[in-house]
């Protein structure tokens, strides 16, 4: 399976939400947001190349504090990840953002599938995995719309399913949406070759950077509930950096 960076940096790159609007407005709407959440906002220029951002973003947490990176990217698009100690999750705050800056957003997560793989007996007991697209746009009204939802994900049972929502769109390929077998209905190729026709070259390390604005925002005197390394949370959560390829997806 393809993944940004083969999993060395998930769950931080599990989820990677785009925005389509220049790194000063994201910035703008980010802060603006977190101050009317009462939080206090700091905000730092940082490396934005994919080995750094774990040193920004690091540890990560889980509570009232939250870091998130804003990247700016060879193409039209920001790209925003943060410190939860569950893996990014961009799939509401970046509709949000995308809804309080009238952008186009694009939000990804690819995952493989190793729970009790047999390449991973005596290393770790793996994870649930899938792959996601969800694309949104401004409407002619102005009002942000959804246009495009594909999934596969397992279960967590046997099964794995599969949900394709909102109108077809030029860059899909919906023959592969009635194959027999439900993992292989969108697969992170077919994820890959969907960002790219809009712009986002979203495995490509080289994409991302340099520049970067980590926006650190919290509530003060109040602890996180979870606060752990890179390390600790790939090992809690069954991650084994570097071997994504090896599995399907």
């Amino acid at each position: 399976m393809k993944t940004l960076g083969n999993e060395v940096y998930a769950p931080i790159t599990d989820a990677i939400g785009f925005l389509k609007a220049p790194l000063e407005v994201v910035v703008d709407t980010l802060v603006s947001w977190r101050i009317r959440l009462e939080r206090q906002v700091e905000l730092s220029e940082v490396d934005g190349a994919l080995s750094s951002w774990e040193s920004s973003l690091g540890p990560l947490e889980s509570g009232p504090r939250s870091r998130e990176l804003l990247i700016a990217t060879k193409g039209d698009w920001i790209a925003w990840v943060s410190n939860s100690a569950l893996g990014t999750n961009p799939f509401s705050a970046v509709e949000m953002l995308a809804k309080y800056s009238s952008s186009a957003a694009v939000m990804v997560s690819a995952k493989p599938h190793t729970l009790n793989s047999p390449k991973l007996k005596g290393v770790s007991a793996g994870r649930y995995g899938g792959c996601r697209f969800d694309y949104w746009a401004p409407g002619a009204n102005g009002e942000l719309e959804k246009l495009k939802h594909v999934m596969v994900a397992h279960s967590g049972g046997s099964k794995w399913l599969f949900f394709n929502q909102g109108e077809p769109q030029p860059f899909e390929e919906p023959e592969a949406y009635e194959r027999p077998r439900v993992r292989e209905r969108f697969t992170s190729e077919m994820l890959e070759r969907y960002c790219q026709a809009l712009g986002i070259d979203v495995f490509n390390e080289d994409f991302y950077g340099p520049r970067a604005v980590l926006v650190d925002s919290k509530v003060n005197d109040v602890p996180p509930t979870i606060s752990r390394t890179l390390k600790e949370t790939q090992e809690i959560m069954g991650i084994v950096p570097g071997r994504s390829a090896e599995f399907p997806g």
